[in-house]
């Protein structure tokens, strides 16, 4: 395991726990935050897509995810899939 594998390791379980103690909290109304957590938990999981499928995995934390998935990953996706039904 390098590094960077083992900072998004890191990174995933504290927004594991992060949704859990924000889940916890009943006084108030934190779903912004659980919002917050689950985009970083998606982005984290795009990269993760992204690396496993050689995509570039340039674009920055807070681009939009619609975009993300036009942009970067649809493009290799519909190479993909041309290279298997040739």
């Amino acid at each position: 395991m390098n590094e960077a594998d083992y900072l998004k390791g890191q990174k995933s379980a504290y927004l594991s726990i992060l949704r859990e103690c924000a889940r916890n909290v009943s006084d108030e109304d934190l779903s912004a935050e659980l919002m917050a957590v689950e985009r970083a938990e998606v982005v984290l999981a795009l990269r993760s897509l992204c690396e496993d499928f050689e995509i570039p995995n340039d674009w920055p934390d807070d681009m939009h995810l619609g975009d993300v998935v036009l942009k970067y990953i649809r493009p290799r996706v519909q190479e993909m899939y041309e290279l298997s039904v040739m």
